[in-house]
């Protein structure tokens, strides 16, 4: 019985996960079809618009998504959301235009105008979508290296506090070893590198560090 369930589970996922990629095909075939019919464009440039506005709906909607679920989980750094909504709905715009205005308005001047027009400005949409993507691939870069430089920050203040040595007028001091907590902060912040090597900077014994790195 477990098997069966499993084997159905496992048919759905396969179906669910390839189900997505077949729905695009239909509305691409009425766009080639319109374009080269009743627009009276060449096929191969009718085969270039399909795949252009199902690929830039495609990207649009995932874009939107991606920044929808940035913006819900980072309340400061926001990510430009309506653009790529806007680029989406573009993309509804055109496709409710090509594949069902010019069937139900069929030799209308003004709409094969007006299909023309939207088609014309695919550039533009794509080239918004490019922009932003590119616009938060580099928030994504920055936020990144600010982090390691933080963590590096971090560590190096912990090694000079521990390994500050007193002037040669001062008594002599013994250097504290570092307490599990500075240990695993500074084991963190330099990129999970050698315990042996930060263990003996911190004036920790190495086996003490190993046992606090694996939490125990």
């Amino acid at each position: 019985m477990n098997t069966i369930k499993k084997i159905e589970a496992t048919l759905i996922d396969a179906i669910a996960a390839v189900t997505p990629w077949l729905a695009p095909l239909i509305p691409a075939y009425l766009v080639y079809k319109n374009m080269t019919q009743q627009l009276g464009y060449p096929v191969i440039f009718g085969l270039i618009g399909a795949a252009a506005v199902e690929f830039l709906g495609l990207s649009a909607v995932h874009t939107a998504v991606t920044f929808w679920q940035w913006n819900d989980n980072h309340k400061t750094e926001r990510a430009p959301f309506w653009f790529a909504f806007a680029a989406g709905l573009f993309y509804v715009v055109i496709v409710l235009t090509v594949n069902a205005a010019l069937d139900i308005w069929r030799g209308s001047d003004s709409v094969k105008i007006f299909s023309h027009a939207l088609l014309s400005l695919l550039s533009v949409d794509a080239a918004i979508i490019i922009a932003i993507r590119a616009q938060h691939a580099r928030r994504l870069t920055e936020r990144d290296m600010a982090r390691q430089e933080r963590k590096a920050e971090r560590l190096a203040a912990t090694v000079a506090r521990h390994d500050a040595t007193p002037a040669p007028s001062d008594a002599p001091v013994t250097r504290q070893p570092a307490t599990r907590e500075e240990f695993v902060t500074a084991w963190s912040a330099n990129g999970h590198e050698s315990v042996a090597e930060l263990a003996q900077a911190l004036g920790v014994n190495v086996r003490t560090a190993q046992r606090w790195v694996k939490g125990e």
